[in-house]
């Protein structure tokens, strides 16, 4: 089995474990918005470890997708919990600042997603000119003695 298999197996576990809190958890408005950002969590995390394995293997600075990945899930299923918490011993949310709360921090993390890949691109074009530079002092060296 490839490691991509085990990612996508590991993140279909995982939202059947989320999804079986539906037995338990009694179902409110509340619930459904932490259960939808909680599946895209689970899917952000899947989807930043597939690229990690696929792509950025050798790039030290890839490390950073992944970890943002699971920053977010850490920090929308703490703020979910808090939430679901308050609202099953009886103190409620308003459900619309929930949703707008929910949805700053995953803006917030799609920004340094987006940030992150625009540091990438920069510091691959720099390698590209290192390098065809290195290649051009070589060059000067080959007829040097």
């Amino acid at each position: 089995m490839n490691n991509t298999i085990k990612i996508i197996v590991i993140a279909i576990l995982t939202a059947i474990a989320v999804s079986l809190l539906w037995l338990i958890i009694p179902i409110t408005s509340v619930w459904i918005i932490s259960y939808i950002f909680a599946i895209i969590a689970i899917t952000g995390i899947a989807l930043s470890f597939i690229i990690y394995v696929k792509k950025a293997t050798s790039v030290p600075h890839g490390h950073v997708f992944p970890i943002t990945a699971v920053i977010y899930g850490i920090a929308s299923s703490g703020l979910s919990a808090a939430i679901v918490l308050l609202d099953n011993i009886g103190i409620h949310f308003y459900v619309k600042l929930y949703i707008i709360i929910h949805s700053i921090i995953f803006i917030f993390f799609i920004i340094r997603v987006i940030i992150l890949l625009a540091g990438t691109e920069h510091i691959s074009k720099i390698s590209e000119k290192a390098e065809e530079r290195h290649k051009e002092l070589n060059k000067d060296k080959e007829n040097y003695w």
